[in-house]
């Protein structure tokens, strides 16, 4: 009977001391926001947006008035978003982790990429705590990466980078007011709108680039420029064509 209770009382006390044990555990770094993962299956690994600190919660219907206008972005002719909805796209973070079908959206006017949670809550990402994204559009995957360093937060399109330069996209949407007329009105209206830049990685010289022959000749690389402009009229692409100048750059730098 004596070694009944007393094993009866070793295994109440060392259950007592696990327990303790197990509820005074805390992550070494809390702050540490690549190394948090939760229950949401994605490749092996699970990741929650709502678990990475200073990131703001939009309204389920992210159809907030915005600027000035006394609008919401369902009153306005057009859409600022990147895709008509959310698609499955890869994050990765700042370790190099990364962890695909995520449900992310971009707001092309706003600049917020904004993922949607299991719970269908949708998060403004705190870009601070992201290396790049690829996301879906238009049957290419586009990489976002931070490239700018006079927008050092912020991620761009990445069309061809090598161990010279980088050739980005700004993909953007500016807001035209709607005007009373009288007899016509005209809507207010989303635009769509595309920037190019140049980045030279030795000096990190960024200038802005138009699709046309002569900037493009003029503005990169000398080692590369008068191949590129004999390639593109070789194979008769077009200068203005995103797709043929980034097919162009690829052929002459392999």
């Amino acid at each position: 009977m004596r070694t009944v209770l007393l094993l009866i009382t070793i295994f109440l006390v060392c259950t007592r001391t696990y327990c303790q044990n197990r509820a005074n555990v805390v992550p070494s770094d809390t702050t540490d926001a690549t190394e948090i993962i939760n229950d949401i299956p994605v490749n092996n690994f699970s990741f929650n947006f709502s678990t990475m600190p200073g990131q703001p919660m939009l309204n389920g219907s992210m159809n907030n008035a915005f600027g000035d206008h006394g609008l919401r972005y369902n009153d306005v002719k057009g859409s600022p978003y990147l895709n008509p909805e959310f698609t499955p796209g890869t994050v990765v973070l700042l370790n190099g982790k990364q962890f695909d079908n995520a449900s992310l959206q971009v707001d092309l006017y706003s600049k917020n990429i904004i993922a949607e949670d299991e719970n269908g809550k949708h998060i403004a990402l705190n870009k601070a705590l992201y290396n790049s994204f690829i996301i879906p559009h238009e049957g290419e995957q586009l990489l976002y990466k931070k490239v700018n360093i006079e927008e050092p937060q912020e991620f761009f399109i990445v069309l061809f980078e090598n161990e010279d330069f980088i050739l980005f996209k700004d993909m953007y949407v500016t807001f035209r007011e709607g005007v009373n007329k009288g007899l016509t009105t005209v809507e207010p209206k989303f635009i769509k709108r595309n920037d190019y830049y140049l980045v030279k990685k030795a000096s990190n010289y960024i200038s802005k680039i138009k699709l046309k022959e002569n900037d493009l000749q003029n503005k990169l690389p000398r080692s590369i420029s008068k191949a590129f402009v004999s390639h593109v009229k070789k194979k008769k692409l077009a200068f203005k064509k995103e797709k043929d100048v980034v097919q162009a750059l690829k052929a002459i730098t392999k």
